[in-house]
């Protein structure tokens, strides 16, 4: 069976963080996923929590079979998690199912049928009436809106 562990192990060992030489909290775990035979998905040493420096607590770990379907670990520093943790992110790959585009949310609109002169025309005869002062401010107002 394959397999994937994830999550918040509170767990410090040098196997994922090449700084520790008390292992704390990480034996029993280390020899589970041994007998298991689970690789760390984690890149080493990357913090995973910032309550202090040098915080991997926040692990991945696949069996192997699952673990060489498994690519590009990282920490999402694009997204907040509003947490102490980061959000960590991994795809994992797979021939079961081949993806097609869906065509109704690939293409809205044929841009190579637009009239861009009438467009940039359009655009300038009613700059008049647009507030651009405003538009930061309402995008910001419909984000949290959206909340």
């Amino acid at each position: 069976m394959e397999t994937l562990i994830c999550g918040d192990f509170n767990a410090h060992h040098s196997w994922w963080n090449s700084s520790i030489t008390n292992n704390i909290r990480s034996d029993s775990l280390v020899s589970w996923l041994d007998s298991n035979n689970c690789e760390l998905i984690n890149e080493s040493d990357i913090q995973t929590c910032s309550k202090s420096a040098n915080s991997i607590i926040d692990l991945s770990f696949a069996t192997q079979k699952l673990y060489h379907l498994v690519s590009d670990w990282h920490i999402d520093e694009s997204n907040a998690s509003g947490s102490d943790h980061e959000i960590i992110k991994f795809y994992i790959r797979t021939n079961a199912i081949k993806l097609v585009d869906n065509p109704l949310c690939s293409q809205f609109f044929n841009l190579n049928k637009a009239d861009w002169k009438l467009f940039s025309e359009e655009i300038l005869n009613n700059s008049q009436y647009i507030d651009f002062s405003q538009l930061d401010s309402d995008y910001n107002n419909l984000n949290i809106a959206a909340l």
